[in-house]
């Protein structure tokens, strides 16, 4: 076996079944499967379903880009609105 097999037993030997399941539950989320269906299959509560879902998905990177992403069109969006609102109250010239 390589080192990082050796690494990797002894996570996997340290973990708990909840690290799985949360573990589950976020792979889930990240397929957009609805919070009510996690929460049936994962044994929890909806709330706290959620409140695990918003503990870990911040720190996923995909989230994180998508996030990034959208905010990013929004801005886009703000400012093209403000340009065509600026372009509309102009005073025409005669020129």
């Amino acid at each position: 076996m390589e080192k990082r097999d050796w690494r990797l037993a002894k996570h996997i030997r340290n973990s708990q079944f909840r690290d799985l399941r949360r573990t589950g539950m976020c792979y889930y989320a990240e397929m957009e499967v609805p919070i009510p269906w996690i929460a049936a299959i994962s044994g929890h509560s909806i709330n706290y379903t959620q409140t695990i879902l918003d503990t870990y998905l911040p720190h996923n990177s995909r989230f994180a880009i998508l996030g990034v992403a959208e905010a990013i069109i929004r801005s886009s969006e703000i400012t093209d609105m403000a340009k065509n609102v600026e372009r509309s109250t102009q005073i025409p010239s005669n020129g």
